[in-house]
């Protein structure tokens, strides 16, 4: 796989007042034109906003960026778009890089968005003859209609988004850099959004930062979480989730959730026999799940289909049926044929209590699917398919007479 982005010992240190920062800043600018690196100790009224910070992102990944306030996601962000210059270590980009940070910033109100799209391409690099190819893909997209050759002081604030997004992915980046816009518009043109940077994620590498879980469970590979500048956490999606709620003190209920796997007791069947962990089960071949949990209140159960160290997939709710499991209560779950792609899964379980609150999150129960790949899609049922055969070329094709 292809590393993109290369992040050594990152760090970036601010200033607690103004006098200092601007004191400091000066003084950086004239080490680096004299050749000298930056101070890397702190200095009277400093602090580190980002510290030691490393990690790699290949092709087709995406990294999800988690933290409280002030832990240093918008800082990171900055430095890795060339926004700041770091303080210590190094960031190696491979490639086009995009952010989509602030999508309705850089527009000049005057010009229209046409002639906005064109000028940001062309700093970009783009060729007259690609910014031509593009430009009614990108259009298309931004659903701005005739306003695409009106000044773009006459939008509205949604419409300016919209463009910025559209902007951003038919540049076709290797490096895409996400900060909290995929709330972009109504909703069908958020299902677009995610539906875009999707496919994108395929060919290039991508930095999230977000607040949304559904973000991440959606579209991560591996989350990143971040507590006062330092790296907390670097692993699979549920596990940073999980550490996530931790960090923010969302209360007892947060902390129960992660850390009490074994108020659920659950087993995986096929028809040979039990599922063990990190064995392997053949395409379209039945699950049921038989489990038991030891909270002391009734819960609905969300068990969780995903990718193995990816994104979810499948959400079996119990709250569909109407169904909440008392204490003591024993439970049997057919879970279908799972007509999925050859590869690594995981499956998980969530309890809830009725008034929403999240008690225990589960193990992860890992295993393999056999069969043939035709294609990257992780969902591929086989469906109903009834075909009419077409009539020989030598068959006739007007009734026979019958008088």
């Amino acid at each position: 796989m292809e590393t993109l982005l290369q992040v050594d010992q990152l760090g970036k240190k601010y200033a607690r007042s103004m006098r200092h920062s601007l004191d400091y800043g000066l003084r950086d600018v004239w080490s680096e034109m004299s050749g000298r690196s930056r101070d890397p100790t702190l200095r009277h009224s400093e602090f580190w906003a980002l510290r030691e910070v490393s990690f790699s992102l290949c092709r087709g990944e995406c990294l999800a960026v988690l933290g409280g306030n002030g832990a240093g996601k918008s800082t990171l962000l900055k430095l890795l778009s060339g926004m700041l210059l770091p303080d210590g270590g190094r960031i190696v980009r491979r490639g086009r890089m995009e952010k989509l940070i602030e999508l309705a910033g850089g527009f000049s109100p005057q010009l229209t968005g046409r002639e906005n799209v064109a000028l940001r391409a062309c700093m970009l690099g783009l060729s007259a003859r690609q910014i031509s190819e593009r430009m009614d893909e990108m259009a298309a997209f931004a659903e701005v209609g005739d306003f695409l050759d009106s000044p773009v002081q006459f939008y509205s604030s949604g419409m300016r988004s919209r463009l910025g997004f559209a902007l951003s992915v038919v540049m076709r980046p290797d490096i895409l850099l996400i900060d909290e816009v995929l709330a972009v518009g109504d909703l069908g043109f958020r299902m677009k959004c995610y539906e875009r940077v999707d496919a994108m994620r395929r060919d290039a590498a991508v930095v999230l930062v977000t607040h949304g879980m559904n973000h991440v469970a959606r579209m991560a590979t591996r989350v990143l979480v971040l507590n006062k500048g330092r790296v907390d956490y670097l692993g699979d999606v549920q596990g940073g989730i999980a550490r996530y709620h931790e960090l923010a003190g969302a209360g007892e209920r947060a902390r129960d959730s992660v850390h009490q796997p074994d108020l659920i007791d659950y087993t995986l069947l096929t028809p040979q026999g039990p599922l063990a962990e990190g064995s392997s089960i053949e395409f379209g071949s039945p699950l049921l799940l038989q489990g038991r949990h030891f909270a002391r209140e009734a819960v609905t159960l969300s068990i969780i289909l995903g990718e193995r160290m990816g994104p979810s997939l499948i959400d079996w709710n119990s709250r569909r049926s109407d169904t909440f499991i008392r204490p003591g209560d024993t439970l049997q779950v057919e879970l279908g044929p799972l007509e999925l792609c050859p590869g690594w899964y995981q499956l998980s379980i969530v309890g809830f209590a009725s008034d929403g609150r999240q008690l225990f999150l589960s193990r992860a129960h890992a295993f393999r699917v056999n069969g043939d790949y035709f294609n990257s899609i992780r969902m591929q049922p086989r469906g109903q398919w009834r075909v009419q055969p077409a009539p020989l070329p030598n068959e006739s094709r007007t009734p026979p007479d019958v008088t």
